[in-house]
């Protein structure tokens, strides 16, 4: 028995695929995890910075690299771990970086190490975006003291050459002075010319 007007009584059920958003979740824990992974195993120095420049994160590569523990090199901005000329260097590339995303081709600067030596990198850098939202800038330097020094050596040998070359062109002009110096002299004189001529011209001295 019921007293009173009757009423009807229900329970309104929403129900909501969560299958989607379940797989985008899993698949950014994956990229994260892959990320991550690569992280630690690339051999150049990685290095994340939040926007102002200050360091977050660095790689086993960077720690090995760079000579400092962890919690050193994360406890200042990067360009405390430049030299002071290429201080300002590094902020105008962060200041790009954050202003078109990425640097449009790698920058040669050169990195300070804990035993105050230098260690030329060659850096790329690009913005880390989280939730379609700038977070942060990521920075992957790569040694380049071997490329360095191999760039020295053929200077260095092009320097010889060219000392041999003309040590050689001197002997025999003496050579020709000695047998002909009319001809020798002549010569001289035309040579004095040309260079003069090239001068004129705007050609390299060599």
């Amino acid at each position: 028995l019921q007293d009173g007007p009757a009423s009807d009584h229900g329970v309104l059920a929403t129900v909501e695929d969560i299958t989607v958003a379940k797989r985008r979740e899993q698949e950014l824990r994956e990229g994260e995890a892959r990320y991550h992974s690569l992280f630690d195993r690339s051999l150049d120095m990685v290095l994340l910075t939040d926007l102002t420049g200050m360091i977050v994160e660095a790689n086993p590569a960077a720690v090995r690299a760079l000579g400092y523990p962890l919690d050193q090199l994360v406890a200042f901005p990067i360009w405390q771990h430049l030299p002071e000329e290429e201080r300002d260097v590094a902020i105008e590339i962060l200041a790009a970086v954050i202003h078109t995303a990425a640097l449009p081709r790698p920058v040669e600067l050169r990195f300070l190490r804990a035993d105050s030596a230098e260690l030329p990198v060659e850096i790329k850098a690009s913005l880390i975006h989280r939730d379609e939202r700038p977070v942060g800038i990521e920075i992957v330097a790569r040694d380049i003291t071997e490329r360095r020094q191999r760039e020295q050596e053929g200077e260095r040998a092009v320097t010889r050459l060219r000392k041999a070359l003309n040590a050689t062109v001197a002997a025999m002009a003496a050579a020709i002075r000695m047998r002909d110096p009319y001809t020798a002299n002549h010569q001289l004189r035309v040579a004095t010319v040309a260079r003069a001529l090239a001068q004129e011209m705007g050609l390299p001295d060599d």
